[in-house]
């Protein structure tokens, strides 16, 4: 909570002082039973929106919040007021017991303007009257109590007319308030009633948070199973007359997967196909479609690409394939402009066929298979505050007729349609989505019973103010939102009198003009798109080099939408730049596999064999560039086409002729077909022993030579000695007479 609130929140409860509240008591004024059981709690809760703290506490400090609600939405004249409060203390030390201050104006209806400045934390200017007091229990860190208080209905003074009242309770420790939490109840006698409003809800069915292009069959299955997200949704909105905008992400997925996908996601389109609820889509990966107009001021980019080369085997009309894709007998339609096939990579392929299956070698595009009969076509979904004059303008080049937009973003617009140019707006109530969206996102049910009690007083308020007019609840696009709670929301809007919630429909071409205000992003996410963008214009030249080019360019406009995606929340320039890092990772996957020096023991004509290292999962086609750093060596051929397959290495040959010894640097650089880098350059030192084979043969031939004489020399002096033997004369010869 801002600190501008809480201080609004303190000075307008200054006069809620002790004197006050005891010449209360003094009056009779009795307070119901009250529970001020102390529930021990690991972790502090999250304050609901509108509670109040005391501003830069130490940490050694108490710090005490309240979420204060009606027990019943309204009080029918002779009621007394009910309120549940939850005081807890989140701060470092213990706090000491006080009292707790319950003001009230009985008296005077609240208007819808009233009503959105008192919730927003705006300075009052003057303080409610106080009409009860109930005891502060003294809490350890950490600590939590559950009080309630009930206001007999002579205190309370409601009287007047129907309509919505102000209420707060004010934490008080000695004479200074030290919390507060707003809320309101609505005065409803009878005879006054207004008729009912009519209000329209509209829910995404959507995965947020996933940075997949295409979802997996796991991720499915998590998502579709009996307690995932998508199947909550549908539990919470079926029998109800919510909206839903459809992620075509999740239809094409299931469809891409055909028989391998999850049984519980085939049944989940089934389902979807069958419920009454009014349905639109969304943007793939429920993206916003104004980002990159607020960014760039270019449309957000398109789908593309087709999903593969598939058997037809895989689709039949059981996994919700619309029958301009599959007729009665198994088929698939092309595209009219279908690009070639991409590779595994392109896209989560299905289960292997079988070998003799028969296979169509057409393909279909994902536009076909996320196509669905929705009941409201090119419908847009901008986040709030996002849509701007130029952003209407986009949208409808684009084909979109209909824009969903908060009525703080026009001028003059006071019902629930209007037109801006060539479109029609359905405007939702910016500040009862705001509380709408407080109980889907509520992680106690104290936050969200606070959130529904400020919800029911401006839909009664809404009732009186603008009757017929009804009121478009958008709600919350992050991972945030529970599946219980949007049940829960739509369980007590249902169970309100002066409200009765109608389906979704197109708005009226006849609305009345009104002036679109400049949209704005959360900052720093303007640049990350914008730094996005580039990145992947970038990939798109570096995806040159795949022989299916689509292969990746399909796959990186599916991720940067899904980067784009309204359900990351506060965390979306995060997810953005997660995008931009993933590109310079795409980039740096094709790389020279380095050596520290390559030793080339040849004469005149030879090769250089050098290799390259293909990270991506589809193949490509290269160029290998060599220079040699002086003219001890000269490259015969610089540029040598090589091709790899995805995921593998491949050699390349660079023809070079040596002409001295010595060692020489060669810097290799991989490029594309039009020259450009794509990996390198890095310089590679090269050792040349030219020559080197005539003088090894020379003296291999001399040392072999030198054997041969040796062994020559030797046998001759054998025989010799054998011969000399053989003529020596026998013992006694030598002294015999002639």
């Amino acid at each position: 909570m801002s600190a501008r609130r809480v201080h609004g929140v303190h000075r307008a409860l200054t006069t809620l002082a002790r004197p006050t509240l005891a010449g209360l008591l003094m009056l009779g004024l009795s307070v119901g039973a009250m529970s001020t059981g102390v529930m021990a709690s690991a972790a502090p809760a999250t304050p609901h929106a509108r509670a109040a703290t005391a501003p830069d506490p130490s940490e050694t400090e108490p710090i005490i919040e309240l979420v204060a609600a009606p027990t019943a939405p309204s009080v029918a004249p002779g009621e007394p007021v009910a309120l549940r409060v939850t005081v807890r203390n989140t701060g470092g030390s213990a706090s000491a017991a006080g009292a707790l201050a319950v003001g009230l104006e009985g008296g005077t209806r609240a208007t819808r303007t009233a009503l959105e400045a008192w919730f927003s934390g705006a300075e009052q200017d003057a303080a409610l009257p106080a009409v009860a007091e109930a005891t502060l229990p003294a809490l350890d860190v950490g600590a939590a109590a559950v009080i309630e208080v009930v206001v007999p209905a002579e205190a309370a003074g409601l009287t007047g007319e129907w309509g919505p009242r102000l209420v707060v309770a004010t934490a008080m420790m000695g004479d200074a308030p030290a919390a507060a939490s707003r809320t309101a109840v609505t005065f409803a006698p009878p005879e006054s009633a207004p008729a009912a409003a009519t209000v329209r809800v509209v829910t995404p069915l959507s995965t947020p948070e996933s940075e997949s292009a295409l979802l997996t069959a796991e991720e499915l299955a998590e998502l579709t199973g009996p307690d995932g997200q998508l199947t909550r949704t549908l539990d919470a909105v079926e029998g109800t007359a919510a909206a839903l905008g459809v992620d075509p992400r999740i239809i094409a997925s299931i469809r891409l997967l055909g028989t391998a996908a999850p049984e519980s996601a085939t049944a989940l389109l089934e389902r979807l196909a069958g419920l009454s609820n009014p349905t639109f889509a969304l943007a793939w990966a429920d993206a916003d479609p104004t980002a990159t107009v607020l960014a760039r001021g270019i449309p957000l980019p398109a789908v593309e690409g087709a999903g593969g080369p598939l058997d037809a085997s895989l689709f039949d009309t059981g996994v919700g394939v619309p029958p301009e894709v599959v007729g009665p007998e198994p088929s698939i339609a092309p595209s009219d402009e279908a690009p070639p096939a991409p590779s595994a990579s392109a896209s989560p392929s299905p289960s292997a066929a079988p070998d003799d299956a028969p296979v169509d070698e057409e393909t279909i595009t994902l536009g076909q298979l996320a196509a669905w009969p929705h009941d409201l076509e090119d419908w847009a979904w901008p986040r709030t505050g996002g849509l701007s004059p130029a952003g209407v303008e986009v949208l409808v080049a684009g084909g979109t007729r209909t824009i969903i937009a908060g009525d703080a973003q026009l001028d003059g617009a006071a019902g629930s349609a209007a037109r801006a140019g060539e479109a029609t707006l359905a405007v939702a109530d910016d500040s009862a989505s705001l509380a709408a969206i407080g109980v889907t996102t509520a992680t106690v049910q104290q936050q969200a019973q606070a959130s529904t009690a400020e919800l029911a007083a401006l839909l009664a308020a809404r009732a009186v103010e603008q009757p017929g007019a009804a009121a478009l609840l958008a709600l919350d696009r992050t991972a945030a939102q529970s599946a219980a709670r949007l049940d829960g929301l739509l369980t007590a809007v249902d169970a309100l009198p002066w409200a009765d919630i109608t389906p979704l429909g197109q708005p009226a071409a006849t609305a009345p003009a009104t002036t679109v205000g400049e949209g704005a992003l959360p900052e720093g996410l303007v640049g990350a798109i914008g730094t996005a963008l580039d990145a992947e214009a970038v990939d798109r030249e570096f995806a040159r080099i795949a022989v299916d080019p689509a292969a990746i360019t399909d796959i990186r406009r599916l991720e940067l939408l899904a980067a784009l995606s309204l359900g990351w929340g506060e965390d979306a320039t995060a997810a953005v730049q997660r995008f931009t890092a993933a590109s310079s990772e795409l980039r740096s996957s094709v790389q020279i596999v380095e050596s520290p020096r390559i030793l080339v023991l040849a004469d005149g004509l030879f090769t250089v064999p050098l290799t390259v290292q293909n990270g991506l999962g589809t193949p490509i086609v290269v160029y290998v560039h060599v220079e040699s750093a002086t003219g001890q060596l000269r490259v015969l051929e610089s540029r040598v086409e090589t091709g790899i397959d995805g995921g593998a290495q491949a050699v390349a040959a660079v023809p070079v002729e040596s002409l001295t010894n010595g060692d020489v640097d060669i810097t290799i650089t991989v490029r594309d077909a039009e020259g450009r880098t794509i990996s390198g350059p890095i310089t590679v030192p090269l050792s040349l022993q030219a020559g080197w084979e005539t003088a090894g043969i020379v003296a291999l031939t001399a040392a072999i030579l030198g054997l041969l004489v040796a062994g020559l020399i030797r046998d001759i002096r054998r025989r010799r000695t054998r011969r000399a033997a053989n003529v020596e004369p026998a013992p006694g010869d030598h002294d015999a007479a002639p």
